[in-house]
């Protein structure tokens, strides 16, 4: 949640109650405008997103599909962003020129309060003790756990209280000791502003003021908030002192004078401020009724899950949602592919709806809601599939689990396919969408009717696999579409944390106990999850590893494939029975070719690489908006590591290719995603994958694989130049590369998750500078091992 939104939800907060306020301050406890104002406190400094049925926002939201700005996920290319160059162009140029100016008003606003209170504590350094008998005998029995001081200044001008854990109570030194019942109300108010931690609410308030003091309706929390604060302080001192105590309270706000100005950010004082207003409130102090109790509560509760919550997304905002039902043409599901495909193109050339497709394609909040939401499962099944580039050819998974009560970890099943249609003029929409999920519905039920020893049984399992795949393909395929297996991976139940690769045809325990069975689908094109092995170790299909320890790391340039090729290892069943990589599914553009890397190199000129990151990011910005297609061929074939060799490239441009073409790539990317969301986030990059395997035959087979995600952040691009960014970024993933190439073995199967992030932040540490800086989070780190012995069956 950015700060801009945590201030307009916020500044909504305080209006509303500032406006329950003026109508009801004198009708509800004290203490329901202090929990409002506590509620709005922590809407504007703490940054999460609290979604809620009954927030205000859900209007909005549905109206317009901004309730909140979208989190888009990262991307290395433009794709459909061409059209908004020049938009986003300046806000690359207006937003860091916003955030200076804020963080400029934040630092000086700071600075204006710190030195206030260092002035005011100077002034205070020379107070007395308090010697008055009665003064300290009243303070002592209190009974408070912290030691209060009684201190007094001729600098005072009023009863003050300052300090949290230390609090002091400053005291005029003009009192007049004498009047006892002025000095137990000045004493009474000023413990009970200790007692509460009202100078630590005070620290919070200025901290929100200091954030947001491009808002005016900060401003007037933090006045209100001090006023009840008081006013507060004033009801319960009364209901300490006694009833019959009012009018001795207010006589003593009337006659202690308030002699100083300016904010007082870190202290509370018995002063006049809106004495008015506090004398007529004790006056009119009395019990609060058990209705008025009632009302206070549901007045919190219902403004703070109005107002202090986000939108709830459970579909598709109205006008969006309104715009996706444009292309439900009518008898949509009877129409051909054909038919579709040239009313949704036309449709997709207006002005309008063309900027609205670059808006909601990059929706991460809609894709997630596919499966849920019938017009998001529209959006991206059929409306994106059959108006993409290759919509000839589509490809799916999905995967699915069933977990036993005598195993640790569940059997695990994954898939993917693909639908060639091959007649689109007879094949109608509705067909393609029903084969679609006949296809994930039957592929996600293939274990379900198996037992434990079945799943344990991988001879059994090869061929029951091979058997099903086939008769799902043919259940669905016609001779308008035809589906293809392209790869299934299997995974047994393991005992004990361990993976089984026995066969256990034997297996006589008896079962009795509830299974469960767990689904997951990928939709079309979509890579495997971070921190997730895109092939599960596939248990009695594992083919047998070298005698020796084997080190295996993909490219090692951040732009490079970052699948590991341990997958040269894993065996999948296909419908013919014989073996055929994982990593050959299908992707969503075809390889580039060397006239796409030629066009790309031309923005490698003399002296690129001691361009400013700003000049260079723009010229790549403007040949990927006049390339759109070339930018996204290359990027896929940067995932996949390929058409290196083919396209002829020498190290140096493959550098520029998979380093700094693909770096500033995603720079633009965020640049303008921020277009849309309001924020400028750091590039998110995957780090290369590396795994090592060691064998003893007949003794043990072990690995380890490492798998980790780095952002970098860096503040002035205009002061940044190629080479500088390059040399951290590329120099990082090159010494992790360097560390598992020189690393021992056993080393890395004694290491831990911990231990291999200590060492990615220590060498992120070691290739940042103070102009670029790179940053590893545990949550963006996998280490997966298995050193386990061989079972002689």
């Amino acid at each position: 949640m950015s700060l801009l939104q945590m201030s307009i939800q916020g500044g909504a907060l305080i209006f509303t109650a500032a406006v329950v306020r003026l109508g009801a301050k004198n009708r509800l406890p004290r203490r329901t405008f202090l929990a409002l104002w506590w509620m709005a406190f922590a809407r504007l400094l703490i940054p999460l997103s609290v979604p809620s049925p009954f927030s205000a926002y859900n209007a909005a939201y549905n109206l317009t599909g901004y309730g909140a700005a979208p989190q888009v996920q990262a991307t290395p290319t433009l794709a459909a962003q061409a059209e908004t160059a020049a938009s986003a162009a300046a806000v690359h140029w207006a937003t860091p020129v916003w955030t200076l100016v804020w963080a400029f008003g934040a630092v000086l606003l700071a600075a204006y309060f710190i030195s206030g209170y260092v002035y005011f504590r100077s002034k205070f350094r020379f107070s007395l003790p308090v010697m008055d008998s009665f003064a300290l005998e009243y303070v002592q029995g209190q009974r408070l756990r912290r030691r209060v001081r009684l201190r007094q200044s001729e600098m005072a001008g009023v009863p003050m209280t300052y300090g949290i854990l230390r609090p002091v109570i400053l005291l005029p030194k003009g009192m007049d000791w004498s009047d006892e019942g002025q000095i137990r109300c000045v004493l009474a108010h000023e413990m009970t502003h200790i007692r509460h931690f009202d100078t630590l609410w005070k620290l919070i308030s200025t901290a929100a003021l200091c954030l947001h003091w491009f808002n005016p309706l900060v401003w007037m929390l933090c006045v209100l908030f001090g006023r009840d604060l008081e006013l507060f302080c004033d009801e319960c001192t009364v209901r300490q002192l006694g009833g019959a105590s009012r009018q001795a309270y207010a006589m003593a706000l009337i006659r202690l004078e308030e002699r100083k100005s300016g904010l007082q950010p870190f202290g509370s004082c018995f002063s006049r401020n809106s004495t008015e207003e506090r004398i007529r409130s004790i006056m009119r102090l009395k019990k609060t009724s058990v209705a008025a109790l009632l009302a206070a509560v549901l007045l919190v509760v219902g403004v703070t899950a109005a107002f202090a919550t986000s939108a709830e997304r459970t579909g598709m905002a109205a006008a969006d949602a309104e715009m996706v039902r444009r292309f439900q043409f009518h008898g949509w599901e009877n129409m051909t592919v054909s038919a579709f495909r040239e009313r949704a193109e036309v449709l997709l050339d207006e002005p309008e709806m063309h900027e609205w497709w670059l808006r909601i394609e990059g929706n991460s909040e809609y894709y997630e809601l596919q499966d849920t939401d019938p017009l998001c499962e529209f959006l991206y099944h059929i409306l994106n599939e059959l108006t993409a580039e290759r919509w000839k050819s589509r490809e799916h998974g999905g995967a699915s689990v069933k977990g036993f009560p005598q195993s640790f970890d569940p059997a695990t099943f994954e898939y993917f396919f693909r639908m060639d249609i091959l007649e689109p003029e007879s094949l109608t929409v509705g067909e393609y969408h029903k084969a679609m999920h006949g296809m994930w519905d039957d592929m996600d039920k293939v274990l379900e009717k198996l037992s434990y020893a079945q799943c344990q049984d991988g001879h059994y399992m090869r061929e029951y696999l091979a058997e099903e795949q086939k008769k799902v393909c043919g259940q669905w395929s016609s001779e308008a579409l035809r589906i293809e297996i392209l790869s299934v991976s299997y995974q047994p139940a393991s005992v004990a944390g361990r993976s089984s690769n026995t066969d256990l045809d034997g297996y006589t325990e008896a079962e009795g106990r509830a299974s469960y069975i767990e689904t997951e689908r990928f939709p079309g094109d979509m890579d495997a999850k971070p921190g997730q092995r895109s092939d599960a170790d596939l248990g009695s299909y594992t083919e047998q590893l070298p005698d020796e320890k084997e080190t295996q790391i993909s490219r090692g340039l951040p732009g490079e494939a970052t699948g590991s090729s341990d997958r040269n290892d894993a065996v999948v069943v296909k419908d013919d029975g014989t073996g055929r990589r994982a990593e050959d599914a299908v992707r969503a553009w075809p390889p580039a070719t060397k006239a796409d890397y030629d066009s790309a190199l031309q923005l490698k000129v003399s002296g690129y690489k001691d361009m400013t990151l700003e000049k260079f990011n723009a010229s790549l910005l403007e040949w990927s908006n006049q390339n759109h297609e070339r930018s996204e061929r290359i990027a896929c074939s940067l995932g996949y590591g390929e058409m290196y060799d083919e396209a002829g490239l020498t190290d140096e441009e493959r550098e520029f290719i998979a380093l700094t073409w693909f770096a500033s790539g995603l720079e633009n990317g965020e640049m303008v995603r921020s277009h849309y969301t309001g924020s400028l986030q750091d590039p998110l990059l995957t780090g290369t994958t590396c795994s090592v395997s060691f064998h003893e035959p007949g003794l043990r087979d072990a690995w380890a694989e490492l798998w980790y995600q780095y952002s970098y952040h860096i503040t002035d691009k205009s002061n940044v130049t190629v080479r500088e960014r390059d040399q951290c970024i590329g120099g990082f993933a090159r010494s992790v590369q360097q560390y598992w190439q020189d690393a021992d073995a056993k080393e890395l199967l004694h290491a831990n998750k911990n231990d291999m992030v200590r060492l990615l932040q220590t060498l992120a540490e070691e290739n940042s500078t103070e102009k670029v800086r790179i940053q590893v989070s545990a949550d963006g780190v996998s280490y997966e091992k298995m050193d386990e012995p061989l079972i002689d069956s």
